[in-house]
């Protein structure tokens, strides 16, 4: 009996294809959206578009607007008793 025959793993394996598939997705959208290019095709031409560049300005702007890394933790202080 292989694994497509159980009901709870195919569950699994579909819903962490689903998560990888997803992941793949937000993360080219996320580097095509920073991109100075203005005309984009995906698959072969099947998804194209051209779009309008974001001026300099407005990109520094919303980098700026990206909140900052957190610092990280400071060594512990010793107590003294």
């Amino acid at each position: 009996m292989g694994w497509w025959l159980s009901a709870s793993s195919m569950i699994l394996m579909l819903g962490a294809t689903t998560a990888c598939i997803t992941g793949v997705v937000v993360a080219i959208c996320s580097q095509q959206r920073q991109s100075r290019c203005s005309k984009i095709n995906c698959c072969c031409g099947m998804f194209s578009c051209e779009r309008d560049i974001m001026s300099d300005e407005l990109a520094k702007a919303e980098l700026e607007k990206q909140p900052a890394p957190p610092a990280p933790p400071s060594a512990p202080q010793s107590a003294e008793v």
